[in-house]
């Protein structure tokens, strides 16, 4: 019989290491086995380490056991197995000088676990690591770490990314979309061209026309609108200066001229306000540079003498304008539809008419309408009533068709 030098554990007789603690099997540490007397049970071990007798252990008789086969990795030591002795016998103890036999130090196997221990660690240690490695790689290939996890756990940053992308054209919002621009009406304006067409259909070297919206719109000038033509029928300088020096005594003198387009109490109202250098100073101070007056109102031995008063198409209708925001339109009370001009449907028209000296015909005129208020100057020279008539009412009924419907 073979036993383990390091467990005590019984061997069989080819073994070459010990199948319970893997302590390398060597022949020459092996003890011979000699049979004592049968009666007594006891069993003689010696060794080269061990020439004293021993005595007698009774072992447990245990089945054989196969020895594991042999594998690649390095093995790692098992626990020494715990031998429970036969009832009545007892545990060998070592004689007085004699050094315990390894593997039984203290009858506790402390011996192999002190051996061990850094084996035991280290193991354990592996053991740990593959076990942390294998949660890393199995919580990647669940997907918690992968492009599509990291893409899914933000789902408010993508959003967000979304809704600027979406949000960042502001310029083009402020673009009008198609179906605003198709709802959306065009601002009223003159028409230069059909004007033109209406003045150069009489005369484009002898007539004179201005058309000036109250509100500041675009205005209309004629080819002639700033040449300078004799002023015949405006009152309308002495009636602005009048109001605005705040001379009572002038004012009513023009109010009653713009009333009944008299030349008597125009001249009075100038008069009153210094005469003909106050009126003309005030004028050009407006801006009214094409208008000065060189003779009373009336006076034909003037005129002939060389003596006129004139102004243009384009300062006229900027005075009727002035008129109207000054609220005097309702003072020119003319009847211009006894002279054949008419307000064309769902206007009406305030104006003076002045004719006679070198051949003028001429018509001031307000026209209002729900839509606002223009002032109209068309002036003639040598083209008599007919034609200066003719004129006015068409140009009346084109700016109508373009701004007050």
């Amino acid at each position: 019989m073979k036993f383990c030098t390091n467990c005590g554990e019984q061997l069989d007789e080819e073994a070459s290491f010990c199948t319970n603690c893997g302590q390398p099997v060597d022949d020459a540490e092996l003890g011979d086995t000699l049979a004592g007397d049968p009666a007594l049970g006891e069993t003689i071990i010696r060794g080269s380490d061990d020439p004293q007798s021993l005595p007698a252990i009774d072992m447990p008789e245990e089945a054989p056991v196969q020895a594991a086969p042999t594998v690649s990795m390095t093995p790692v030591d098992p626990q020494p197995r715990q031998t429970v002795p036969a009832a009545g016998s007892v545990a060998p103890q070592p004689q007085a000088g004699q050094p315990a036999a390894p593997g039984a130090a203290g009858g506790n196997g402390n011996g192999p676990k002190k051996k061990n221990l850094p084996l035991i660690i280290i193991a354990s240690v592996i053991a740990a690591a593959l076990f942390i490695c294998g949660g890393i790689v199995y919580a990647y290939n669940a997907g918690a770490f992968s492009d599509d996890g990291d893409q899914n756990s933000e789902p408010t940053a993508t959003a967000t990314v979304t809704k600027t992308a979406t949000s960042t054209p502001t310029a083009s919002s402020s673009s009008p979309t198609p179906s605003q621009t198709a709802t959306t009406k065009a601002a009223p304006a003159l028409d230069p061209t059909k004007l033109d067409a209406i003045v150069n259909k009489y005369s484009a070297s002898n007539s004179a026309v201005a058309v000036v919206p109250v509100n500041g719109a675009q205005a209309y000038y004629s080819q002639q609108a700033n040449s300078k033509y004799v002023a015949s029928g405006l009152y309308l300088p002495v009636y602005l200066e009048a109001h605005s020096t705040g001379n009572s005594t002038a004012a009513s003198y023009a109010d009653a001229m713009m009333k009944t387009m008299s030349n008597e109490y125009g001249n009075s109202a100038i008069s009153a306000m210094g005469g003909r250098s106050s009126l003309n100073s005030w004028l050009s101070s407006q801006g009214y540079t094409n208008t000065d007056f060189e003779r009373d109102f009336g006076d034909v031995s003037a005129s002939s003498a060389g003596y006129e008063n004139y102004t243009s198409a384009a300062d006229a209708a900027k005075m009727l304008v002035a008129t109207e925001q000054a609220g005097g339109t309702g003072l020119m009370a003319y009847s211009l539809a006894s002279e054949g001009v008419s307000a064309p449907a769902g206007t009406s028209i305030n104006g003076h008419r002045g004719q006679g000296i070198k051949n003028a015909y001429n018509f001031f005129i307000v026209m209002k309408s729900s839509k606002g208020a223009v002032g109209v100057a068309v002036m003639t020279q040598n083209q008599g009533r007919s034609v200066a008539v003719q004129m006015a009412n068409d140009i009346l009924a084109e700016v109508n068709a373009e701004l007050l419907k």
